[in-house]
């Protein structure tokens, strides 16, 4: 596998994820003003992405394939 097919399937998981969390939580607007509120609220965001992709792993639930 050459160099630039492993950065692309590296790049391809990271898109993937964030394109889930985009969809989600919509985190292209803040919510609130403040540099530490805008942090507080991404960390909330990713816990909750974090959550529900473990749950549906318990479940048994296959995450969407990668393209």
């Amino acid at each position: 596998m050459t160099r630039w097919r492993a950065c692309r399937a590296a790049r391809r998981t990271a898109d993937r994820r964030l394109d889930a969390a985009v969809r989600s939580f919509g985190p292209r607007r803040a919510r609130y003003r403040g540099l530490a509120k805008v942090h507080c609220q991404h960390l909330a965001s990713a816990a909750a992405l974090n959550l529900g992709r473990i749950v549906a792993w318990q479940q048994g639930q296959p995450l969407a394939p990668t393209l």
